[in-house]
């Protein structure tokens, strides 16, 4: 599937949890700042190198952490990034990372690490600085991680190829996938696969069934088990942030599968286990079929039932009646309230219809009422939709049988 402007994954943006703005600097630290300014920033040139000299001979105290967290604060302004490239930052980050384990003190550097990253500013990272940042995977610290995570997500859009991953990398990503209960850890961590897993820049020994099963229990921890339905699970917009990664994730790997041969093994094990995977598009399908929840269309939904489409075709899903049950009321209301959005959804349905047996699709309608499917057959006969796959004859013998 060729991912349309929605399907892409979120560009990076810096981040620092502080958020002090100019405004709300205090007049100790205003006089920190005040001097040789950066570019057309407020900024202190010598505040930045003074906080820097500080790596050489690291004496960690709440002082040199605040003056670090104004840094980390200052990496907001495109100016301040472009003065930490000319001072070759990543290079002296890297190097007190070797040197220094003070979890803030890490975690900190690799933020400011991170927010360069987002600058998009002209960069010259060299692979050596990177790998230094993937080896704090092994870090056992959430607040480590979420920054190392933003580093990748950030680095995922800054390189045209990603071959300095290796395997021992995404078994670190996974671990974290299946076993941390840090949702900001879990959240950033499935955004950050989303972006690394798409464009098929990565070497292929990393892309594996495994992936997709971890994304899955990642997406079941951050579920909110206090929701007694799918409208209610499904109103919250973290989760529907959440269920576009697992999506996009699930999509990005079959377009591997798609584009190389060697990945093809995988296609049965994929299917065996996408059991998860179909039980919580279900769900979200099941909130959608609520006209309130359905119309407008969102952009988000449109990805949703396409990214859908192009999964079950790449791997040939089977007829699945928990899906098709709600898009056939989707459908209806679509033709109804927007017809010019009907093809997406009745893609996926015509797709299911293509490769169920007669028997197989007639059983999984039991409980819907005839005239309903005789209506949903003859609507869809009617727009002579055409995909790239064959469902007519299917289509009409299912009919006759009616």
């Amino acid at each position: 599937m060729e991912p349309t402007e929605e399907s892409q994954p979120e560009a990076p943006e810096p981040g620092h949890s502080t958020n002090i703005t100019q405004e709300e600097i205090d007049p100790e630290t205003a006089s920190k700042l005040r001097g040789d300014a950066i570019g057309n920033t407020m900024y202190s040139e010598r505040f930045v190198l003074n906080t820097l000299m500080q790596f050489s001979d690291l004496k960690w105290s709440e002082e040199v952490e605040n003056d670090l967290c104004v840094l980390w604060d200052m990496t907001e302004e495109k100016d301040v990034c472009e003065f930490l490239y000319r001072l070759s930052y990543p290079t002296l980050a890297c190097t007190a990372l070797a040197n220094y384990t003070e979890p803030r003190f890490v975690e900190i550097v690799v933020g400011i690490f991170a927010n360069l990253l987002c600058s998009k500013c002209e960069s010259n990272v060299k692979e050596d600085e990177i790998r230094a940042v993937l080896d704090l995977l092994n870090s056992d610290d959430p607040y480590i991680l979420i920054q190392v995570m933003r580093f990748l997500h950030a680095l995922a859009f800054m390189c045209e190829k990603l071959d300095f991953f290796e395997r021992r990398h995404f078994d670190k990503i996974m671990f974290i996938l299946n076993n941390s209960t840090n949702r900001e850890l879990l959240t950033v961590s499935l955004k950050a696969l989303a972006a690394l897993t798409d464009g098929t820049k990565l070497p292929l020994d990393v892309i594996t069934p495994e992936l997709l099963s971890s994304t899955l229990a990642a997406y079941k921890t951050l579920k909110n088990p206090d929701c007694e339905s799918e409208v209610e699970l499904f109103e919250s917009q973290e989760q529907h942030l959440n269920a576009k990664h697992l999506i996009q994730i699930h999509c990005n790997i079959c377009t591997y599968i798609d584009n190389f041969i060697y990945l093809t093994q995988y296609v049965a094990q994929i299917k065996a286990n996408l059991g998860g995977f179909n039980f919580e598009m279900a769900l979200l399908l099941r909130f959608y079929k609520e006209e309130r929840n359905l119309i407008p269309m969102s952009d988000d939904f449109k990805f949703y039932v396409e990214a859908m489409t192009y999964i079950f075709k790449t791997i040939h899903v089977e007829f699945h009646a928990p899906i098709v049950r709600p898009l056939c009321e989707i459908y209806f209301i679509v033709n109804e309230k927007e017809p010019a959005n009907l093809r997406c959804v009745a893609e996926l349905i015509c797709y299911f219809i293509s490769v169920g047996t007669l028997n197989t699709i007639r059983r999984n309608f039991d409980n819907v009422p005839l005239d309903i499917i005789k209506n949903l057959l003859i609507s869809i006969e009617g727009h002579k939709f055409k995909f790239d796959f064959e469902y007519i004859a299917t289509l009409r013998r299912i009919a006759l049988l009616l």
